[in-house]
């Protein structure tokens, strides 16, 4: 019989604070970093949801998601 804590499961040591300190941020991460400090991720946001209105996307995307549901609902009222 086994018996005290943790016995029965092998876990990797748990990083302290301090190393999670000295961690540096991968490039993605220092970049987000960056964009949100400056303001411009922001700006690349609606600058992005203004062209996906522009091209249609959205308007696309809603009827398909529309035409889905629609789809879902005949579905399932056809039993």
């Amino acid at each position: 019989m086994v018996s005290g804590r943790g016995a029965s499961i092998n876990r990797p040591p748990t990083p302290s604070a301090e190393e999670d300190r000295d961690k540096e941020p991968s490039l993605e991460e220092a970049i987000n970093i960056k964009l949100v400090e400056s303001g411009e991720k922001e700006k690349l946001m609606e600058l992005l949801r203004e062209r996906l209105v522009e091209c249609g996307w959205r308007d696309e995307m809603k009827a398909l998601c529309r035409f889905g549901f629609s789809r879902i609902q005949l579905k399932y009222h056809s039993y």
